[in-house]
């Protein structure tokens, strides 16, 4: 065992627990592996029991009813000792999140191997049983990291609360998604097994894209909210999951707007989403974004498989539609996109061709300020040879107020950086500028 792995101790949840767990280590450490096989599977089964009657604390009446049952099965005589820490673990396995699969088979095999060690085990020459210290080694790491460090979570109404929770703090997270992600994950998702996880997915997701009764209307953006934070918190598994059970996911009504824009928006987060999604369903989605409204039908990159691709979509669109407005937090969202994948040349030809199309002294003002402007310190010499011609040989961007003022920006912060002739500008006639102190 490794220093490292036993750092895990310090994780364990109940105090309880790990007061406990150092008789576990000790008989470990002392070679006394048959000791330590049994106060193990001893303190799965406690550790079971006091993260039910937490739960039972809290108002769970699933825990409290199973705690009931166990109670019962105790206290009558006929009833083995044994008989009834099986059953609890049948119980917490066919009613409860608590345990993943692979946990409960964990603890059915640490079990056997319990009585192994408890019982006059003998062997043809009369040894006892004693496992070896890698197998005790493998037994305490997977109670370490199944069972004992993780914190109980309600076992049934775990959504409802969820939700609860979202509709009442909706308006504090709203426009706030890294922190919103923070309290969900602290105050639920780190608490879920995988399965309980993906449930509540399932169920988020139901009540965003397939219900419209008022509640649903009211909190969808929130809930969707939500499940962009389950996307990034476990995405691979997510998405298998998607894959695995597409009827659920690909039943959404993409004639309603407030729909078709979330789950845009949730693929735009996730482009790897689109493509989990049946075939069908990609296909209607994509027709249904064909005629949508601007920004949305823009909002398309996941359909794409190369950022080229994409960058020419955009540029093919200005082209045919040059009084397009590109809102402020639509181009936030392409330039993040393309910055993300590590690529900005495509979204600075974007943003110069969008500045070639002002048609007013305003518009040229307004799209110096919001595109061009922050990319002057990032232009390479082609681009910003790209970006003279623009303005040299449009009226409404070099007859504009500010002309003169903006060109010497844009001198100012290339000149030194590309090593530039002091007559490289020249070849611009309409392009004015100071350049020198004496001007």
């Amino acid at each position: 065992m490794t220093i490292s792995f036993w750092n895990l101790e310090n994780k364990i949840y109940s105090p309880i627990t790990k007061r406990y767990f150092k008789e576990v280590i000790s008989s470990y450490s002392n070679d006394n592996f048959r000791s330590s096989i049994v106060m193990l599977y001893t303190l799965v089964i406690c550790d079971l029991l006091y993260k039910l009657q937490e739960l039972k604390d809290m108002g769970d009446t699933s825990a409290t009813h199973l705690l009931e049952e166990i109670d019962s099965a105790r206290a009558n005589l006929v009833y083995s000792r044994s008989a009834w820490e099986k059953d609890l673990i049948n119980k917490i396995s066919e009613r409860t999140n608590l345990l993943e699969d692979h946990a409960i088979t964990n603890i059915d095999y640490l079990q056997k191997h319990r009585n192994l060690c408890a019982h006059p085990s003998l062997d043809e020459d009369y040894e006892l049983f004693s496992p070896n210290k890698e197998t005790v080694a493998a037994h305490i790491r997977n109670t370490l990291e199944e069972i004992f460090i993780k914190p109980p979570i309600f076992i049934k109404e775990i959504t409802s609360l969820l939700v609860e929770d979202l509709s009442v703090k909706k308006y504090t997270y709203i426009n706030d998604y890294e922190n919103l992600s923070k309290y969900l994950n602290n105050k639920y998702f780190s608490r879920m097994t995988d399965k309980m996880f993906l449930n509540v997915f399932k169920v988020i997701w139901k009540f965003v894209y397939i219900l419209n009764n008022p509640e649903c209307v009211t909190n969808r953006q929130i809930n969707n909210m939500c499940l962009q934070v389950m996307l990034d918190l476990k995405k691979l598994e997510v998405l298998r999951h998607i894959k695995e059970t597409p009827s659920h996911y690909s039943n959404i009504l993409l004639s309603d707007e407030e729909k078709l824009s979330l789950i845009t928006n949730l693929c735009c987060s996730t482009p790897q989403l689109y493509s989990s999604f049946p075939e069908t369903f990609q296909s209607e989605l994509s027709t249904a974004l064909a005629t949508a409204t601007i920004p949305l039908k823009l909002l398309t990159w996941f359909k794409y498989d190369n950022l080229y691709d994409y960058h020419y979509i955009i540029l093919d669109f200005i082209e045919k539609n040059p009084q397009i407005i590109l809102s402020k937090d639509f181009s936030d969202k392409i330039r993040n996109y393309f910055s993300s994948n590590g690529d900005l040349s495509y979204w600075i030809d974007i943003s110069i061709l969008y500045f070639s199309k002002s048609s007013d002294f305003n518009t040229a003002d307004k799209r110096f300020d919001t595109h061009i402007s922050p990319i002057i310190e990032i232009l390479t010499e082609p681009q910003l040879k790209n970006l003279l011609t623009v303005i040299n040989d449009n009226g409404q961007i070099h007859r504009r107020g500010r002309s003169y003022e903006d060109n010497t920006i844009i001198v100012h912060k290339t000149s030194t950086r590309l090593n530039l002739d002091p007559k490289y500008f020249a070849e611009f006639e309409n392009f004015e500028y100071k350049n020198s102190e004496a001007d």
